[in-house]
């Protein structure tokens, strides 16, 4: 049976636009994809905008960022992961964490690395993540650049607040659609966007730089051929 909040439940502005979550969905989330399919004009998926906590895993430069402060929307408060171990640390010996952290409507959290040896602090995390989840507020955890895995953590959130996504780059045709676009955006020919489609080891970046090395090299070669002097 499907179970929603009363209708006379109070209305929380930092609640998803539909409303409670439905407990009949109470099963981990798990979704996949590249971050151009979170950061563009397409809605993002329902369960994504209904469930409070996003975790986000996945390669460095792969758009992790990005899409967490998409997905928590407005300008959420944001930590790097030095700061999110520094605010653990003080939020141990205070007994408490801060009011701006408690207190943000959104909140991104880059987590530290080597997860697998800091249960203390992945307790201290979920404490925090919860009171904000009590509260109707929205969290963020990306995982660490050394791919840490968050069950240290997941597993002291409630399966039906969380969503875990996992973020890939593009392959094959995904990645010339992207070179493509880059050239539009960049205002060179298509015809380079083999080289911004074949770089490896390939990311958004790497992709960008290999472009703009295209565009120029032929300029610069045109340049070294016109200072020859004749024979």
């Amino acid at each position: 049976m499907r179970t929603t909040a009363p209708p006379t439940a109070p209305s929380d502005p930092a609640a998803p636009a539909r409303g409670a979550v439905e407990r009949e969905s109470a099963e981990p989330a798990l979704l996949s994809g590249t971050s151009a399919e979170y950061l563009g004009r397409r809605p993002l998926p329902r369960v994504v905008r209904d469930r409070r906590v996003l975790l986000l895993m996945g390669p460095s430069g792969v758009g992790k960022s990005a899409v967490a402060r998409r997905i928590v929307g407005g300008e959420p408060l944001a930590l790097s992961g030095s700061e999110t171990l520094h605010e653990a640390t003080q939020a141990v010996a205070r007994r408490a964490w801060s009011e701006p952290l408690l207190s943000a409507t959104g909140l991104v959290l880059d987590l530290p690395p080597f997860l697998e040896r800091r249960p203390g602090f992945n307790r201290t995390v979920g404490e925090l993540v919860l009171a904000r989840l009590a509260s109707g507020r929205r969290t963020a955890l990306i995982s660490p650049e050394d791919g840490g895995l968050l069950h240290g953590l997941t597993d002291l959130i409630p399966c039906e607040e969380r969503v875990t996504v996992l973020l890939r780059f593009p392959v094959g045709r995904g990645r010339r659609r992207h070179a493509l676009r880059l050239c539009k955006e960049m205002g060179i020919s298509p015809l380079l966007a083999a080289a911004g489609a074949q770089v490896e080891p390939w990311t958004w970046s790497a992709a960008r730089a290999a472009l703009q090395q295209a565009a120029v090299l032929p300029l610069f070669e045109g340049r070294l051929g016109a200072e020859e002097p004749p024979i």
